[in-house]
């Protein structure tokens, strides 16, 4: 199952209500916040639940629980576009070893971003046509390849099922309480080694 952009960080927020179908959960994109106790509430009913979790936590929600014990040891200064940029290089390079590897062993992979992999249809027309969004996408294309089966990611606001090559890129987002994103609560992803993907909804009383 897959879910993203819950947003439990607001008050007026509450959870959607779904069946368990599938005994693994990927929760990506915004989920809430470390320092908001929803989410925590949320994340341990969910432990009941299912056996396995995903949980793509973005990391600027965990920044303010860091604590720095000798303020002598840090120095200051603002972030920039250099900072950034290095930061995704790395990243990217980790990631492309590790879908080698498992090319080399003959193993597929199922990849989990807060952003999206790619730009078409993956957000509303009016952020595709947006300046800022490069702030929420990525050109991933070339990467949308074997041994590469699934992409799953959030953020956007914006469901999707889509082929990108030979990849399938699937994003179930709740967004906030006045949009209306596609949210299927009962989506379940089946993978299998020999024929495609499917997505469908589900519906399962787990009572």
């Amino acid at each position: 199952m897959l879910m993203s952009d819950l947003h439990l960080e607001f008050d007026n927020v509450i959870p959607p209500e779904f069946s368990v179908v599938a005994p693994v959960l990927i929760l990506a994109g915004d989920i809430g916040r470390p320092d908001v106790p929803s989410l925590q509430t949320f994340l341990l009913t969910l432990c009941q639940r299912f056996e396995h979790i995903f949980f793509c936590g973005w990391k600027p929600l965990f920044l303010p629980r860091v604590e720095t014990k000798d303020g002598k040891s840090t120095r200051k200064r603002r972030i920039t576009v250099d900072d950034t940029n290095e930061w995704h290089a790395q990243q990217l390079a980790w990631l492309r070893e590790e879908i080698e590897k498992a090319r080399n062993n003959g193993e597929h992979v199922v990849i989990i971003t807060h952003h999206a992999p790619c730009r078409h249809d993956t957000c509303s027309t009016e952020d595709e046509e947006s300046d800022l969004m490069d702030a929420f996408v990525n050109d991933h294309d070339t990467d949308c390849v074997d041994p590469v089966r699934l992409w799953v990611y959030g953020h956007t606001h914006w469901s999707t099922d889509l082929i990108m090559n030979s990849t399938r890129i699937v994003s179930n987002q709740c967004g906030y309480a006045h949009e209306n994103c596609g949210f299927r609560p009962n989506m379940k992803i089946t993978l299998y080694d020999d024929r495609p993907i499917d997505v469908i909804d589900s519906v399962h009383c787990d009572s």
